[in-house]
């Protein structure tokens, strides 16, 4: 629905003039939508965290980024859960490696 922002009558978008008082109408376009972005700016350094503490950093800065940079937090988020699958991995790697050529010298 759209009215006429002098005397408030429904109009069509198609006019220009309001035919109640003659008031020329101005419509917003709708056609792009806005997107909403980060509300503060906040700084890359916050990487640092997931990378020094693993997926507890990431949780500390996604729950201190997520209402300013919804993005941002995500992201430190998903690095600190990387971080930690590879070292996991790593881990379970060397302890194989090393269990296995412990076992030998034995």
């Amino acid at each position: 629905m759209v009215f006429c922002s002098s005397c408030g009558i429904e109009v069509t978008p198609d006019l220009k003039f309001c035919p109640k008082c003659g008031k020329e109408l101005q419509f917003q376009s709708n056609s792009s939508p806005v997107i909403d972005g980060p509300k503060r700016k906040r700084s890359k350094w916050w990487f640092l965290l997931p990378i020094f503490f693993s997926v507890v950093g990431g949780i500390i800065a996604y729950f201190v980024l997520r209402d300013d940079d919804k993005r941002l937090a995500k992201n430190c988020l998903y690095l600190g859960a990387l971080l930690t699958v590879i070292g996991f991995v790593i881990g379970i790697i060397f302890g194989a490696i090393f269990g296995i050529a412990h076992r030998m010298v034995l």
